[in-house]
């Protein structure tokens, strides 16, 4: 699903300057895993792998992220993925696997964070409970950083009005992070109809 403006998605403050910086960071890393393919890397994550949202604890999550997965399941998600999520997200207990994993799918997919998008690994598929960055740094993409500049670069609107230092945004949009998996996703599930 590719995230469009619409007239109901223009009623969200920030809901476009988050899927303007979403598609920076996909052409980013699409052109990224490019380059690893043609030094003959293979990348191994595909549709039905989800190591990394079971092993990873500490996904940075950014409030304007946080407002496109709130509108992308209170109003795109529907049945029976909803009602799903919505026992995950009242039962969630911090520092356990992402909440939106169901079936071994993510359920928020399109609107899944910056931190997912980015963390991408070739040659082969994860072994159950191995977190690729610390057993072979080597096979995990190491995205092109300008991407993600342009990226905080285009939300810096939903954080602040007028001009801030252009070599400081990234450090101030960092400083907005939180982490996916303490949240309190409970708000979320009682939001839900």
């Amino acid at each position: 699903m590719n995230l469009s403006i619409t007239e109901d998605s223009k009623r969200h403050i920030g809901l476009s300057l988050v899927f303007e910086a979403y598609s920076i960071i996909d052409d980013g890393i699409s052109k990224a895993i490019l380059k690893e393919e043609a030094k003959g890397k293979r990348l191994a994550c595909a549709k039905g792998c989800f190591n990394c949202c079971k092993t990873h604890k500490d996904i940075p999550l950014y409030p304007h992220e946080l407002t496109g997965i709130y509108w992308y399941v209170l109003e795109i998600l529907s049945p029976p993925l909803i009602e799903i999520l919505k026992f995950q997200l009242l039962t969630y207990k911090k520092g356990k696997a992402c909440p939106f994993l169901i079936d071994g799918l993510c359920s928020i997919h399109p609107m899944r964070p910056a931190a997912c998008r980015l963390f991408n690994v070739f040659n082969r598929r994860c072994h159950e409970g191995e977190d690729p960055y610390y057993t072979r740094i080597e096979d995990v993409l190491s995205p092109p950083r300008q991407y993600l500049q342009r990226a905080f670069l285009k939300v810096l609107p939903f954080y602040i009005k007028g001009d801030i230092d252009k070599n400081l945004v990234e450090e101030f949009i960092r400083s907005q992070a939180m982490v996916l998996q303490s949240f309190e996703w409970k708000s979320l599930g009682i939001r839900i109809k």
